[in-house]
């Protein structure tokens, strides 16, 4: 999409909601395997942990066992994602100190196109790290309890 020569904040929400959606179709596999599998075999688990013979401690104990993969599941997608909102803002930063750089320089007139080709570069350079980085989180994810 050519964002150049528009109203800056509409090309940035513009580009904003195309990360979004990259963001969405790489984690997506991710996210059902989290609420889908993840969560269905946390409830079955549980299910079971509720028997008349069993202490309310022992029951705690089991439940709390059975949902420990759904935790470190949600805990590693989190810490991926703020991960990943992390660097992309560093990488925005830098493109906002070379636009301050540029104007100090030049009395006061900072190049706004140079600036969004720098915005845009960073963030279609982030949203090509996507699919490794849901590739790379999938790997990780624990597997589902039997």
């Amino acid at each position: 999409m050519d964002y150049y020569g528009r109203d800056p904040s509409a090309a940035a929400a513009d580009l904003q909601r195309e990360l979004q959606a990259a963001a969405d179709e790489a984690f997506s596999d991710v996210q059902n395997y989290v609420n889908f599998t993840l969560q269905r075999a946390y409830y079955k688990c549980s299910y079971e942990c509720f028997e008349k013979s069993r202490k309310h401690e022992d029951i705690s104990a089991c439940v709390e066992r059975c949902g420990a993969p759904m935790l470190k599941a949600n805990a590693l997608v989190q810490n991926e994602i703020s991960r990943f909102q992390e660097r992309l803002t560093r990488n925005l930063m830098v493109c906002q100190d070379r636009y301050e750089a540029q104007k100090m320089v030049q009395a006061g007139i900072g190049s706004s196109k140079e600036f969004e080709q720098c915005m845009e570069g960073v963030v279609r350079e982030q949203m090509k790290m996507l699919p490794h980085l849901a590739a790379q989180l999938k790997s990780r994810l624990p597997s589902a309890p039997s």
